[in-house]
């Protein structure tokens, strides 16, 4: 049997006994999972290749075994989050033909690149004539992911953000917040009250994209205030979150 059938048989057979026995008990044979995050309002076409790349890396990183979902960051990412579908990468074994197994990697790799550059592309990305990017809604969907049932007992979970980390919907637009730790804790508790604080315990936390090559727009000092407020907002979900791993490009990433 070769390591793709026999891991999607085994992982197969362990989501029914988790369902069974519940999260605590049993433990899925996959190292890592990982809600890649792609912000679809970024146009400018040099800061969508800096993206790329940042991509690149996280997938062409991908342990065996491990899991990769690709979440779109849209004006409503709960909904386009809906046909997100996960890119398992095969399992190493010893009697593995090393070329065809590299071959099984390499597929998986482009067929995931793949899903992201389309994603990346103008021409597909779901936001409005408005220009909304709903970051909180990604983060539910990427909760329902990591902690669902078929992954809330994997160990190592991972939320990789693309993004300029710029959330703007009617109801929260960043660019017309004046942050400060007294409104940040004001959001955070209307974002409790409203049910929109996932559940991302157990998950660790990286932001890259930030203050890109042509994001002139947005002050510096500007750009320091919201990531104040994203490293509050993350703690408040629960996640394991730290200011070196959120900036431009994907810093201290394994």
């Amino acid at each position: 049997m070769n390591s793709v059938k026999r891991h999607v048989r085994v992982v197969a057979g362990l989501a029914m006994l988790v369902a069974a026995a519940g999260c605590s008990t049993v433990r899925q044979p996959v190292p890592t999972v990982t809600a890649l995050l792609v912000d679809q309002s970024i146009v400018s076409p040099t800061m969508r290749a800096e993206m790329t790349t940042i991509i690149k890396s996280v997938i062409w990183r991908a342990k065996p075994g491990s899991v990769i979902e690709i979440i779109p960051v849209s004006a409503n990412s709960t909904a386009s989050a809906g046909g997100a579908v996960p890119f398992t990468f095969p399992e190493h074994s010893p009697m593995d033909n090393p070329l065809d197994y590299n071959a099984a990697v390499n597929a998986v790799r482009t067929a995931a690149l793949n899903e992201a550059i389309t994603l990346l592309s103008p021409s597909v990305a779901h936001q409005s004539a408005d220009g909304e990017t709903d970051l909180l809604g990604a983060f539910g969907a990427a909760a329902s992911f990591l902690n669902g049932d078929t992954f809330c007992a994997v160990s190592d979970k991972q939320l990789i953000i693309v993004s300029d980390g710029i959330h703007q919907t009617r109801e929260c637009d960043f660019l017309k917040i004046r942050f400060s730790p007294k409104e940040n804790a004001r959001i955070i508790r209307e974002q409790s009250v409203n049910g929109q604080l996932a559940d991302l315990r157990g998950v660790k936390v990286w932001v890259a994209g930030v203050g890109g090559s042509e994001a002139s727009t947005v002050s510096p000092s500007q750009f320091a205030a919201i990531e104040c407020f994203w490293i509050a907002d993350f703690q408040a979900m629960h996640a394991n979150v730290s200011p070196t791993r959120y900036g431009g490009t994907l810093e201290n990433y394994p």
